[in-house]
């Protein structure tokens, strides 16, 4: 919903973090958000030159965070909490399932061989009835 709203998936993951860090490095952001460094680099770059993002410097890294200058920083914030009080970060939508994956079937080894057993899980084949077949 609101990754329409601000242009990229990845740019409001990054917003998002820097809201709830307060300030992050790049390398920093990759591991917490599972966004590829280039991906990161290029997005901050972007939020950066809009004005929505400041860096600075501290000892040898480059930290980031919202920009104090920031003529909407007030309506950014307060929409960007809101969005993580009704938990719509990362991009997942409100009222909508997540796909479910298929269902494992369990399996059990009987002589060297594997026996599938039954979706939920109750019956699985007997080894005397496995060495029948």
């Amino acid at each position: 919903m609101l990754h329409s709203l601000i242009g990229s998936e990845d740019r409001l993951k990054i917003l998002l973090h820097l809201v709830q860090t307060k300030k992050s490095y790049l390398t920093e952001m990759e591991n917490a958000l599972g966004i590829r460094l280039f991906a990161v680099q290029t997005q901050v770059k972007n939020l950066e030159s809009d004005g929505i993002v400041q860096g600075w410097s501290e000892g040898h890294r480059r930290f980031f965070g919202i920009d104090p200058a920031y003529p909407l920083r007030k309506e950014l914030l307060a929409l960007l909490r809101k969005a993580l009080t009704l938990g719509i970060e990362n991009g997942s939508r409100p009222g909508r399932r997540k796909a479910r994956g298929r269902k494992k079937v369990a399996v059990k080894a009987v002589n060297g061989k594997s026996v599938n057993g039954k979706a939920n899980g109750k019956a699985v084949k007997s080894a005397k009835t496995a060495k029948k077949k």
